[in-house]
Parts: structure tokens; sequence; C-alpha cells
């Protein structure tokens, strides 16, 4: 209480803000790592879902993320947004629409990114 009154200031507020007001969390991801884990869920772990990329982040290199943590990183990009509710793939795929799938497999409509799954190739299937 006494390092309270001690800060107390009539005039604003500031006083009651926490010391650690504005200085980012010691535990937080730094952005070379957010995007080291994005190149790898793009490259070697294209894929994966959130839980088996975490754990493969965790066991072959070395990043020891939780699943959220790792949901939350790939969200904040658009590549990897689940479809929206109302979102309608059959017209999309429609054949009264003609659209471009990119080189990274993304597909435009109406002003929706769709990232779709690469077609596997008769090796991969059995």
């Amino acid at each position: 209480m006494q390092r309270l009154k001690r800060r107390y200031r009539p005039d604003s507020a500031a006083w009651v803000h926490h010391g650690n007001r504005g200085r980012p969390m010691p535990w937080a991801v730094s952005l070379p790592q957010k995007q080291w884990i994005l190149t790898l869920a793009r490259g070697k772990y294209q894929g994966f879902n959130n839980c088996h990329l975490a754990e493969k982040l965790r066991d072959e290199e070395n990043l020891p993320l939780s699943r959220e943590t790792v949901r939350r990183i790939l969200r904040a990009t658009s590549d990897f947004r689940p479809l929206p509710r109302c979102f309608d793939l059959a017209r999309c795929l429609s054949l009264r629409y003609q659209r471009v799938v990119a080189a990274d497999h993304t597909l435009t409509l109406g002003g929706h990114s769709i990232a779709l799954p690469p077609l596997l190739t008769k090796s991969h299937c059995s």
C-alpha cells in the first residue's frame, strides 16, 4: 500500500498502470520464429493439422509450442484460414464461374481466398 501511496498523482491515472505495461511478454514467440514456423508449415510440413504440426515442431525442430499457439500463428495469415460458414463451395467450383488456381494452390472468389490441398500423385495413393 505504501508503494501505491508514493506513486499516487491526483492529476493523472498513469500511477495505477502496471510497470510492465507496453513491454513485450518474455514468453512471446518472436517474429523470426513465426516466419520460420510459416515457412515450415508451407513447405516441409504442408498439409499437417495444427496438433500434428505442433508435435513435429516440438520433436523435429525443437520449438516447444502449444497447438493453440501454432493455430494462432497460422490463422494470422490468410493462407491457413478455414472457409467461412456462409461460403458456398459448390457455387465457387461450379462451371458458371471460371477461376484459375494459382501456383500456391489458392483460388480467389468474391474477395475470399481458398487454400486448396495439392493433388496427390499416384505414388502417394495406395
